[in-house]
């Protein structure tokens, strides 16, 4: 089963880990469209075709070689301000990049109900809850910020195309994983963190994003939206405790960003319930909570799924 990446960054990268490390998957051909040619002996040194092409510009898709599924990493957020082919406040650039990609499938000869797409999403669709609500894929979405509003208006297209082009969302909690823990730097430098210290955190530890992934890429269809975190919401300042014991320093000191800074803004206190997911997939996570994920990343170790 062939597949195409759109977006192929730190959650693709270990996607493509997984299959190749996952006798199951032998001789599956990964594909990885890519804005830039400077990327490409990179994606080539994972194991991965790249395709040079922008989902943004339909003209500059290549032809698309046969593939049975299609997974969709592109981060929710504002197109660069040194493009000014695209406009940064435009919430429907996701739903412009999923059209192109209908039709370069279209133009390639691919029936896309025969190619089933997993979208991922983020729970920032939910917006600004508050008083710790515990929130579920009943909850109304209410996204305040461009990118939440990005990945809103996509959901939106998805489910209106579900009948003749399957898909799957996935609405991630916060990914963390090696490379990527939040604000570790600044902790091992001293200095202070410009961030609430009230507040749940809500977590995913990028194998898990990707076993959530495979999941959905197996199952397509099955449940058209499903919210993946680890299920064990995490009081902000208890999280940088924590992180500040592992790396041997100092208790954190917290300075309270301007209100309208977008780290007050992204600063929500929800607690999200993927229950729903972790019942329906059978899986576990592999790493249960922070404790766990952040151990294993500082201990240098990488558990496989």
């Amino acid at each position: 089963m062939s597949l195409l990446i759109v977006g192929c960054g730190y959650v693709g990268r270990e996607l493509v880990r997984q299959l190749r490390q996952d006798p199951t998957h032998a001789g599956r051909l990964i594909y990885a469209l890519t804005r830039t040619k400077q990327r490409v002996a990179e994606l080539e040194s994972w194991g991965v075709r790249p395709l040079v092409g922008d989902w943004l510009d339909a003209a500059s898709l290549p032809r698309l070689p046969e593939v049975q599924r299609i997974v969709i990493t592109v981060p929710h957020r504002p197109i660069d301000s040194v493009d000014t082919k695209h406009d940064s406040k435009d919430d429907q650039v996701h739903v412009r990049g999923l059209c192109h990609i209908q039709q370069w499938l279209r133009r390639s000869g691919i029936n896309e109900s025969q190619v089933p797409l997993v979208y991922l999403s983020t729970t920032g669709v939910y917006g600004d809850t508050q008083a710790g609500e515990i929130i579920d894929e009943r909850w109304p979405i209410s996204p305040t910020r461009i990118g939440p509003k990005m990945a809103s208006a996509a959901e939106q297209w998805l489910l209106e195309h579900q009948s003749d082009w399957p898909s799957t969302t996935l609405r991630l909690a916060g990914i963390y994983g090696p490379d990527r823990i939040p604000l570790v730097r600044q902790l091992q430098a001293g200095l202070p963190l410009s961030v609430p210290r009230n507040g749940y955190l809500n977590l995913i530890h990028v194998s898990d994003a990707v076993q959530a992934i495979l999941w959905a890429m197996a199952h397509p269809g099955q449940q058209p939206i499903l919210l993946v975190s680890d299920g064990q919401p995490v009081l902000r300042e208890q999280f940088y405790r924590y992180l500040a014991q592992l790396c041997g320093t100092p208790e954190p000191e917290f300075i309270e960003p301007d209100p309208s800074s977008s780290k007050s803004l992204r600063a929500t206190d929800k607690r999200i319930d993927s229950s729903l997911f972790w019942k329906l997939s059978a899986l576990s996570p592999i790493y249960p909570d922070y404790q766990a994920g952040l151990c294993a990343i500082m201990k240098g170790s990488f558990k496989e799924a």
